[in-house]
C-alpha cells in the first residue's frame, strides 16, 4: 500500500508542475504580440491563396458532379441502345430466316410451275399430233366430225386432269373438272 500512496503523491506533484508550466508559457493579456509588416503581408497572402484554392476546389467539385451526371446519362443511353440493338438483331435474324424460307418456297413453286408447264406443253403437243393424224384410236368414226372433236377433246382433258392428279397428289383439279363437265365417260 505504501507504493500506491507514493505513486499518487508523485502524480499529484507532476500535475501541479505541469499546470504551472502551461500558465507560464501563455502570454499575459497585458503583453502585446509584435508582428512585422512582412509577416502580416505573408499571412494576408496565404489567406488570399487559401480562399482562391477553396473557390477553385469548389468549382472543380461542381465540374466533377456535372461530369458524373453526364456519364450516368450516357450510360443509361448506352444501355437503352444496347437493348434496342439486341432487339433489332433478333428481328433481323428472324427476317433473314423468313426471307430465306420464302426464297426456297418460291424456288420450289417455280420448279413445280415449270414441271406443270412442261406437262401442259407435252399434252398440247399430243393433242395437236392426234388432231393432225385421223387414225386416233379414241375417236369414234360413227359420229360426225364436230362431235368426234368434242369427245376427243373431252377425253384428252380427262387424261390431262388424271395426270395432274397423280403428279400433285391432289384431286382438286379433277373435282372442278367433274363439277364443270359432269362425270360422263365416253
Amino acid at each position: 500500500m505504501n507504493v500506491v500512496a507514493k505513486l499518487e503523491d508523485e502524480n499529484r506533484r507532476l500535475r501541479e508542475q505541469l499546470s504551472r508550466q502551461n500558465h507560464s508559457d501563455l502570454p499575459s493579456p497585458t503583453e502585446t504580440i509584435s508582428i512585422t509588416r512582412e509577416e502580416l503581408q505573408c499571412i494576408k497572402n496565404l489567406t488570399d491563396e487559401n480562399i482562391k484554392y477553396k473557390r477553385l476546389i469548389k468549382s472543380k467539385d461542381k465540374e466533377i458532379s456535372q461530369k458524373n451526371l453526364d456519364i450516368e446519362a450516357v450510360q443509361s443511353q448506352l444501355e437503352r441502345l444496347c437493348k434496342l440493338n439486341c432487339t433489332l438483331r433478333q428481328k433481323n435474324t428472324f427476317s433473314t430466316n423468313q426471307t430465306q424460307r420464302l426464297i426456297r418456297e418460291k424456288l420450289e413453286l417455280e420448279v413445280q410451275l415449270k414441271e406443270k408447264e412442261n406437262v401442259i406443253h407435252q399434252m398440247k403437243d399430243r393433242v395437236t399430233d392426234d388432231l393432225i393424224s385421223p387414225s386416233s384410236p379414241t375417236v369414234n368414226r360413227s359420229h360426225s366430225k364436230g362431235i368426234n372433236k368434242y369427245v376427243y377433246f373431252l377425253n384428252r382433258v380427262r387424261l390431262w386432269a388424271l395426270m395432274l392428279q397423280k403428279h400433285n397428289g391432289r384431286d382438286l383439279l379433277w373435282k372442278n373438272y367433274v363439277k364443270y363437265y359432269g362425270n360422263v365417260m365416253i
